[in-house]
């Protein structure tokens, strides 16, 4: 009856363990220079003044109800977004290309 007793305990706790939520740490390589990209609502961002598309931030946390939608800079880079801490993002992020016109296609 013990040996029973003592499963079922140990099953109980691996259960509660396993259960727990789990934080890990990931270093992207951002130095942070961007500071951290917090919008309180819709945003374009322009990419201009990122010639390779990498952002470094310190965080990012876009809403549920936030849009963020991009310019692409003169040689229409992918956007790489790197960060140093929690990246939580509810609301959209928007990477999608031109819209076409006639029979001519729209730039990614």
């Amino acid at each position: 009856m013990k040996f029973a007793n003592r499963a079922l305990l140990v099953a109980l706790l691996t259960g509660l363990v396993l259960s727990l939520p789990s934080v890990a740490q990931v270093n992207s390589g951002s130095n942070g220079h961007d500071g951290a990209l917090n919008p309180t609502s819709n945003m374009l961002i322009d990419m201009a003044d990122h010639p390779d598309g990498i952002y470094q931030y310190t965080s990012i946390n876009i809403p549920g109800g936030v849009s963020v939608t991009f310019k692409p800079n003169a040689r229409n880079t992918p956007v790489v977004w790197l960060s140093q801490g929690n990246c939580t993002i509810y609301g959209e992020v928007l990477v999608q290309g031109e819209t076409t016109h006639g029979n001519t296609a729209g730039k990614g």
